[in-house]
């Protein structure tokens, strides 16, 4: 409730210091002189400004009769074009405006030329180089853009130049006055140019950083909800893995590799410079989990597409060093839209996406037919059933046969039917989707005051059923020029976003392992339900029922933003200060009816097949009601940042940028979760358990007692800064930062991590030797080397004691050591270097980047044994070390240029290799750190981070068709202990080759075709089970792959297939000792056969794929046709997304990225439209 009171204010004084006329030197005036005497356009100036005047009079009397209109314009800009050309500037002072004489220079033949470059939007700029054309004298624009510069009388050409913008030339006669007012054209071909690092905004070559931007607009997928999910492909050195098609799905994104083992390996996002920070603590483990992120999102899942400006991803030492903490993952730095100088601007944007659904088609899995053929195998071959048979099935019918309840003609009517019946389990659980998105935003201002105000509304539907998501977001940014000192902006956003999901249902899953012979509805056209553990008749299952009775949902609100003031304390020398304010709620819901399964489970039976007074309905924890799982977190961080930052440019040839603060941040995460038995939405919502022996003995162990969460993490930090150009050939970039913060030791040593970074660049193609050569636009050679630094969340300098419930006999409450203090844990360094190559040729129809890294990481927190006196096994030290390298680039080519058509291809790679040099896992004993090698959850030295281990298949035994592997000393086995099998390492979960290629055709800057692709390569997975399904075969519920027909069905087939032989549990059973690896002699073993297999190197494959991102094509609609409707602008566009997959052919249609999702990523189809007035 405060907080929505907060939102309330601060939204509303937003929208007022927006729509309130501004007075002063910020209004926007409306006047029109004739002929009008100076003296008199001033008293009309000051009448409508309430500002006075204060001029000497002889000042005045060679100034012409002011003629003109002047519409919507601030009075500074009207001043300015009075006073163009007649040797007048003016002062503000308070509320005073003072003309005075501009000081000219006339010695000889010099004089002095002074003025102010704009924008062709009407904004000033800073930092443009204006120099005398062949010479190397020049000076650069100040934080005003105003100039001065000596020059000689009709001899002089001004040159204007500044990234993102066309060169201007101005050449200067004796009729040139001696203020200018300079216009700069955008150039859209070199806005990139110009490279936000959250802290700063520079210029492209005053950088020796590896640094990639991007343009929002260039990357957009509109079926998407946040900008994390439309970079796969975009951006060389990151790899973006996706999850889920899922709309709220948050992808995996790894910078130059993995670069710690136990820690958080995502990058950083910074949005408008500021760090942000996660809707929830997630443990480290969680967030490199697929699932880590399902319906929550990550720091940036509320920031709405339409909002942003650009995205630049900061990847060497010299690029994120600055950054301190977590810089050795990668920075990626978010811009938001802002205000130009313009009349209101009002953009409308629409989409509307088809999504496709999955079908059988598409998998190779068996049809109804194909599956009872099978189930026929199996009783001829007189296999032995683990299970009783569900009715509605052919083995149902073969056991009323052989139970003689039908005839024999009955009983092939019914064989018939299941053949035949083919349920289609993808159409009953999957639908086309229609998700909409539509954004308003009003954007305009004067040169005192701009302002951004942005509406988004996004509704993504999942195309599985009970599967959506719903976003709201609002956006209001406001920039003040308070006078030529002082300036300040203000941002404040909010957003709402909910999402629904799922708690026991994954609907791909069961679609693609549920048997077509299974009907949905019964014949009476009820839903049918079926056993389907095969043990116990009284607890049956419907998959739509399941979804109506279960459900996950949560809930997030974000309020937020920031303050900064600008002062320019004198010429060159900026000082800033930062505040921002974040408050975050979410709030996650699971639950289950009791007419669930879900429950019925718990229960032990089906809704209503007991009652009370029985001895099941006293015998269950859960007989009346369902559950309710609910969990809430509220997450509140701050940053308080000083700044100075000082501009000069010394002699016109040696440029100089120095930047340094302070800056605090805190997060703080408290919350609380609870599981209730008894949940009862019948009459509103109420909780009313049963207390019976076995609910009564949960509750004793502490089941559903709340858990609460209290976590705070906040850092202190030290920020500098330099960079140095010579002659605009040689760069020198230096960066340092000290973080301190409460996760680390008591040792003061230890406490404080100083990351720094040194880069150089050399500008080759400003050498006269290069510029001979007249084909060569660009050539710089960069290098760098730096200290980098991760932080471990888990980590902290305290003895962590976990309390456990009150002791019913001593009435004390135990506690167990959760986490041993080691007082000398200190930061994760990652020490790399960089070589970088930038190249243009033929006018930059040619650009091409490349870049070589390395990445050497030491004092990696593990978990080390130490001595059981300490009442622990292990705790975390600093032993761990890790090396990344690798190469990466960009190409990009203009095959036409011309008057009518444009047409560029680019393309984008990145190659990165990562390897343990050593590690330690404490924390697991023998069996569990082979369990967890196996699942990929274990750093092993030699191997990449993320290795998953398998054991070694030996083939299919000629004998009976099972499958054989390898024990360590040679021997061919069945089935063993870890201890004994040899596992082998089968790959990485992380691709090290990955990229992406785009082409774009423009037609007379209107009409544009863009086709996209992106690739992935080195990766692997684990293929969906093959011999555990062989075991389920006896299942009538399980459906299974057309590969299994291909098995092993006799001596001899083992040459020709590796699909092993049905399961017979009489023979698996009674495997011999010499065909078992074992380490005990108890005659039971870790791994039985059936995992064995589905765990084995030969059910490994490659997630390479090659995907068709996109196809968009885009109209601009003519001006002159759209200002008969008072339209500015009008542009549609058309595009497909994730059109077509190619992928290992092991997959069998399955996209290897969302292989185990909800629901896979598929085809869809969009139509947008962006209006402005």
């Amino acid at each position: 409730m405060k907080s929505s009171r907060l939102f309330i204010m601060l939204w509303t004084f937003m929208v007022l210091l927006v729509a309130i006329p501004i007075t002063g030197t910020a209004q926007n005036l409306k006047v029109s002189y004739q002929d009008t005497p100076i003296e008199e356009v001033i008293s009309d100036l000051k009448k409508k400004t309430n500002l006075n005047f204060v001029y000497q009079k002889q000042l005045l009397e060679n100034v012409p009769n002011v003629t003109g209109n002047y519409e919507n314009m601030g009075l500074t800009d009207i001043l300015d074009k009075i006073f163009l050309g007649q040797g007048l500037d003016y002062d503000l002072v308070r509320n005073t405006v003072i003309i005075r004489k501009i000081d000219s220079i006339k010695s000889g033949n010099k004089r002095k030329i002074t003025g102010k470059v704009l924008a062709d939007n009407g904004e000033t700029l800073p930092g443009v180089h204006v120099t005398i054309k062949n010479t190397d004298i020049g000076t650069t624009t100040n934080m005003d853009g105003s100039f001065a510069i000596v020059v000689d009388d009709n001899q002089s050409v001004l040159h204007f130049s500044f990234i993102g913008m066309a060169d201007q030339e101005i050449r200067i006669t004796d009729k040139t006055p001696s203020f200018l007012e300079v216009r700069m054209a955008s150039n859209t071909e070199l806005i990139e140019e110009v490279v936000v690092t959250g802290y700063q905004a520079m210029s492209r070559r005053e950088l020796a950083s590896a640094i990639t931007t991007v343009k929002a607009s260039d990357v957009i997928v509109p079926e998407a909800m946040s900008i994390d999910q439309m970079l796969q492909g975009k951006i060389p050195g990151m790899a973006v893995m996706n999850q889920s098609g899922e709309p709220s799905s948050t992808p995996v994104i790894r910078i130059r590799g993995n670069s710690t083992i136990n820690g958080n390996k995502a990058p950083i996002w910074v949005v408008d410079g500021v760090i942000m920070s996660d809707v929830v603590p997630f443990s480290a483990s969680d967030l490199n989990s697929p699932d880590a992120a399902y319906l929550i999102g990550n720091s940036i899942s509320g920031l709405s597409p339409q909002d942003i400006e650009s995205i630049s991803v900061l990847k060497d030492a010299s690029a994120t060093a600055i950054y301190g903490v977590k810089a050795a993952n990668g920075v990626i730095v978010v811009t938001t839209k802002k205000g130009q100088v313009s009349a209101p601007l009002v953009t409308y944007d629409a989409t509307f996406s088809l999504a496709t659904a999955p079908a059988y088609s598409q998998f190779d899995v068996m049809n109804s037919q194909e599956r009872v053929q099978l189930s026929k195998d199996i009783y001829d071959a007189r296999l032995e059933y683990p299970r009783v048979p569900i009715k509605e099935s052919y083995e149902g019918a073969l056991q009323k046969l052989l139970n003689k309840d039908i005839s024999h003609s009955e009983f092939t009517s019914l064989v018939k039917k299941y053949e035949t019946m083919n349920t289609d389990w993808f159409d009953a659980l999957f639908r086309p989707t229609v998700s909409q998105n539509h954004s308003v935003s009003v954007n305009g201002g004067t040169e005192r005051v701009r302002y951004y105000t942005s509406l988004s509304y996004n509704n993504s539907p999942g195309i599985a059923l009970k599967s959506e998501s719903e976003r709201f977001t609002a956006l209001s940014k406001v920039s003040y020029k308070i006078n030529r000192i002082f300036d300040v902006d203000l941002k404040v956003e909010v957003g709402n976003q909910t999402n629904l999901g799922y708690s026991s249902v994954n609907p791909f899953t069961y679609a693609f392992n549920t048997s077509r012979a299974i009907p949905l509805y019964g014949d009476n056209g009820e839903r049918y339900f079926y056993t389907k553990s095969g043990y116990n008749d009284l607890l049956t299952y419907n998959v739509l029922n399941e979804l109506d009775e279960t459900g996950r949902k949560n809930n997030t609100r974000r309020l937020g933003g920031l303050f900064n003031i600008n002062a320019h304390l004198f010429k060159g020398l900026t000082y800033t200060g930062t505040v921002s304010y974040y408050l975050v709620d979410n709030r996650t819901t699971s639950w289950a009816t009791d007419h669930s399964y879900e429950v019925g489970n718990i229960r032990g039976y089906d809704f209503g097949a007991y009652e009370k007074g029985d001895n099941q309905y006293n015998n269950s924890s859960l007989p009346f009601g369902g559950t309710l799982n609910e969990s809430f977190t509220q997450s509140r961080s701050y940053t308080v940042r000083n700044t100075l930052n000082y501009i000069a440019n010394f002699a016109e040839k040696h440029y100089v940028n120095l930047f340094g603060g302070i800056e605090v941040r805190s997060d703080k995460y408290s919350g609380n979760s609870v599981l209730a038995y008894g949940w009862d939405p019948t009459y509103g919502q109420s909780i009313s358990p049963v207390f019976t022996d076995r609910y009564i003995s949960f509750a004793e162990n502490g089941m559903f007692s709340p858990k609460i969460t209290e976590k705070i993490t906040q850092i202190a930090s030290y920020i500098g800064s330099a960079s140095y150009s010579f002659n605009d050939r040689y760069i020198l970039n230096a960066n340092i930062r000290s973080d301190g913060a409460n996760k680390f030791g008591s040792n003061p040593k230890y406490r404080w991590l100083p990351t720094w970074s040194v880069a150089g660049k050399w500008i080759a193609s400003n050498e006269e030797f290069i510029k001979s050569l007249g084909f060569v636009d660009n050539l710089a050679l960069r290098a760098s080397y730096g200290l980098q630094g991760n932080i471990h969340d888990d980590a902290t300098p305290y003895l962590i004691v976990s309390m456990d419930q009150v002791n019913s006999v001593s009435g004390l409450r135990p506690g167990t050591i959760y986490r041993v203090p080691n007082p000398d844990l200190r930061w994760e360094k990652t020490r790399s270097y960089n070589i970088g190559l930038d190249l243009s040729f033929f006018k930059s129809r040619v650009n091409l980047t490349v870049d070589y890294y390395q990445k050497k990481t030491s004092d990696l927190i593990t978990d080390m044994r130490v001595s059981p006196t300490t009442g622990y096994g292990y705790m975390y030290m600093n032993a761990g070390k890790a090396v990344n390298k690798g190469i990466e680039g960009v190409i990009s080519v203009d095959v036409l240029r011309n008057k009518n058509f444009d047409w560029n291809i680019s393309y984008n790679f990145s190659h990165n290799t990562n390897e343990i040099e050593y590690a330690y896992n404490a924390n697991l004993t023998g069996k569990e750190m082979y369990a967890a090698m196996i699942d990929g959850n274990v750093a092993t030295v030699g191997q990449p981070l993320g290795t998953i281990y398998s054991f070694k298949f030996a083939g299919l035994s000629p004998e009976n068709g099972y499958p054989l592997f390898y024990t360590k000393d040679g021997r061919k086995v069945h089935e063993g202990d870890y201890e004994v099998m040899e596992l082998v390492p089968s790959g990485s979960i992380y691709p090290d080759l990955s990229g992406g290629f785009d082409t774009r055709l423009t037609y007379k800057k209107n009409l544009s075709l863009s086709i996209g692709f992106s690739y992935q390569l080195g990766a692997v997975k684990r293929l969906p089970s093959i011999y555990n399904k062989a075991s389920k075969a006896f299942d009538p519920a399980a459906n299974l792959p057309k590969a299994l027909a291909d098995r092993w069905k006799q001596a001899g087939d083992e040459a020709k297939t590796n699909i092993p032989a049905l399961y017979d549990r009489n023979i698996a059973n009674n495997f011999p000792d010499d065909l078992k690896g074992l380490y005990e002699s108890n005659g039971y073993v870790d791994v039985e056969m059936v995992n064995m297999y589905d765990m084995s190197d030969i059910r490994v494959a490659k997630t390479d794929f090659l995907r068709l991102r996109n196809i968009t094509l885009s109209y601009r609609l003519p001006k002159t046709f759209l200002k008969k409707f008072f339209i500015k602008e009008m542009t549609l566009r058309l595009q497909g997304s994730n059109l077509k997959t190619w992928a290992a052919k092991e997959w069998d249609g399955l996209d290897p990225e969302t292989a185990y999702a909800n629901m896979p990523a598929m085809p869809s189809y969009s139509l947008g439209a962006s209006i402005s007035f």
